[in-house]
């Protein structure tokens, strides 16, 4: 169990820095973590891992665009799908669901329709940002 908080926290760090990295050099945005998003997003009953502000105007501004979860253990699919389903009636655009024990990830633009395989962590509202899995899981 303590190597699969590990891999999760491997995980994160990755992905917080790559994001970071996208985000200031674009200047599309802004991103937040769990930590820093109370006092800003409103996404009823739970925060994600990471939040993703972009700079284009929203009738609510405090719900993010991307909501981010990196799965811990103890996760289950319940509360995945409740987790999903509050982000998408909160406003989120697409959720990343991000799994480093069984080295998989999702994107969900609608909580209904599973997402298909992907190789590389990529979105339609970040052009330009690609993270491959492989590197991410590195």
């Amino acid at each position: 169990m303590a190597g699969d908080w590990r891999k999760r926290d491997r995980t994160l760090r990755r992905l917080r820095a790559a994001l970071r990295s996208f985000i200031g050099h674009t200047q599309c945005g802004e991103m937040m973590t769990r930590k820093s998003q109370p006092s800003r997003a409103s996404i009823p009953r739970y925060a994600p891992d990471f939040c993703i502000f972009l700079i284009v105007r929203r009738k609510n501004p405090l719900v993010p665009h991307i909501a981010i979860e990196v799965l811990a253990p103890g996760d289950t699919v319940t509360k995945l799908h409740s987790r999903l389903k509050s982000y998408f009636e909160s406003g989120v655009k697409e959720a990343w669901i991000i799994d480093p024990v069984d080295l998989y990830a999702e994107r969900w633009n609608r909580p209904s329709l599973p997402p298909p395989v992907i190789h590389a962590l990529t979105s339609p509202l970040l052009p330009g940002f690609e993270l491959l899995l492989s590197e991410l899981f590195a």
